[in-house]
């Protein structure tokens, strides 16, 4: 958190651009005793937040909405993915955090410094990536980090979808009678080429908006960076989550057609 406080307290000082143009401030400094180097890119309409440290692990990546009017205080997130790197001889730490804001869903308001904390997705997988296993952590709302899923699998991570799949049934029965039917579950696997935009396919849930959500991923592949183990891209089993923005759409399911509703809790 200390982290994107940072961050932004330097994002009000970029300067708006016209479309043709591209600026890109560099800021170097400490976290704790940590060197660390922060990377600025202003686009007529986004700002890119580009950081890591000297030795390259770990590494931030933040792209944001610029505020628009009079409302400088604000950002709108747009993206948001995060990824934190540690190794420990053949011990792979990888943790990896996605929000993707489409038409349809509801948007994460950043209210600046007040309401940091709501930037946060519901949802976290956390794991560990060993060379013939994986342990995987699955957190319901980071605000609180509650573990509702913490397991270790051996796995061929030619199979890794069926940590997805494992992680999407569990959560499914676990939270069944927990107000859990705007809430759209989306998976897909990383080759190694490490691209978002060679994802061919989302499985969901609620099958009404997979493809929107594919074109989504597909669009935004250049953002992401994979995570990397002896100069090579890590194949991963990545999960996304989105939220119905109320009243929005209609979903068709084969238990029927609704409108979504307001959430209230988990």
């Amino acid at each position: 958190m200390k982290y994107v406080i940072f961050f932004l307290a330097f994002i009000t000082f970029i300067p708006d651009l016209y479309p043709q143009n591209k600026q890109i401030l560099k800021r170097e400094g400490k976290f704790a005793n940590e060197n660390f180097k922060a990377i600025f890119e202003s686009y007529p309409d986004v700002v890119r937040v580009d950081v890591e440290y000297i030795n390259g692990i770990p590494h931030y990546l933040d792209l944001y909405k610029k505020p628009s009017g009079n409302n400088n205080n604000q950002l709108e997130s747009y993206l948001v993915q995060y990824m934190d790197l540690k190794f420990e001889g053949d011990i792979h730490y990888f943790y990896q955090e996605y929000k993707l804001d489409l038409p349809v869903f509801s948007r994460d308001k950043l209210e600046f410094f007040e309401k940091l904390k709501s930037y946060n997705a519901d949802y976290k997988v956390v794991s560990t990536i060993y060379k013939d296993s994986i342990h995987y952590k699955f957190f319901q709302s980071c605000s609180d980090g509650n573990i509702i899923f913490d397991r270790k699998k051996h796995i061929i991570f030619g199979e890794g979808d069926s940590i997805i799949r494992e992680i999407e049934e569990y959560c499914e029965k676990t939270f069944k009678n927990n107000d859990l039917n705007i809430n759209l579950f989306f998976q897909g696997i990383i080759e190694k080429t490490g691209s978002l935009t060679d994802v061919q396919a989302v499985r969901a849930t609620r099958t009404a908006v997979e493809q929107t959500i594919l074109k989504k991923l597909q669009q935004s592949g250049h953002f992401w960076r994979p995570a990397i183990q002896g100069g090579r891209p890590v194949r991963s089993a990545l999960k996304f989550f989105v939220t119905l923005k109320e009243g929005s759409c209609q979903i068709t399911t084969a238990g029927g057609t609704y409108t979504p509703i307001a959430k209230t809790k988990y």
